[in-house]
């Protein structure tokens, strides 16, 4: 008896699991989907210098991750190295 009550509570658990899976994944892809459109709209509205052609290349655009750099530890002299290492090449 004690199997059988199991058994349908594992299968009550198991459809539940399934009816989220179902709802949540096409929602969190839309989801995603409209981020990913939002923010190409964002930059394509707030940076149109960005999508300029000029001699047939567009400009060459860099970006930096350097956590901490304002820490008083060195990192923000390190930073400012490699953007002038960029500059003068």
């Amino acid at each position: 008896m004690y199997v059988c009550v199991f058994v349908r509570v594992l299968c009550q658990q198991v459809t539940a699991v399934i009816a989220i899976c179902i709802v949540w994944i096409p929602v969190t892809y839309l989801a995603f989907r409209l981020l990913f459109f939002w923010i190409r709209h964002r930059a394509s509205v707030q940076l149109p210098h960005l999508r300029k052609v000029v001699n047939g290349q567009k400009p060459l655009v860099i970006g930096f991750f350097h956590p901490y750099c304002n820490a008083g530890g060195g990192g923000e002299r390190v930073l400012w190295i490699a953007v002038q290492a960029l500059q003068t090449r």
